[in-house]
């Protein structure tokens, strides 16, 4: 075993102080890293499903609501379970398809609902 001088024992225990705040500092810094990744991922996956529920438009939409909520105060769990609680978008009709089949009507023979609503 090698033998050290307590000057140089105290030098080293220095070093190792020093050593240890900064590896301290680094690892507080990865973990903000770390949850700011975690956060952007779980604001994309719930902006995905308010695009696919009709909550938004798009996704850069959802994911701007998302951000004006969080700063707000409102909390990502929060918001969670509020998209998954809201009931998946059924469009029942467009009117944009059916004028396009009534103003058509009067070339071809008119569809049931037409012929049902002009009568």
């Amino acid at each position: 075993m090698k033998k050290i001088s307590s000057q140089k024992a105290s030098a080293l225990l220095k070093e190792a102080a020093s050593t240890m705040r900064t590896l301290s500092a680094e690892n507080v810094e990865l973990r903000a890293k770390l949850t700011d990744h975690e956060s952007v991922d779980r604001l994309s996956k719930l902006a995905s499903s308010m695009v696919s529920r009709g909550l938004a438009g798009t996704h850069e939409d959802a994911v701007d609501a998302l951000k004006e909520s969080l700063d707000k105060g409102s909390s990502i769990d929060v918001l969670e379970q509020s998209v998954e609680l809201r009931p998946e978008f059924t469009p029942l009709g467009q009117i944009s398809s059916f004028s396009k089949e009534a103003s058509s009507a009067g070339a071809e023979e008119p569809d049931a609902l037409t012929a049902f609503l002009v009568s």
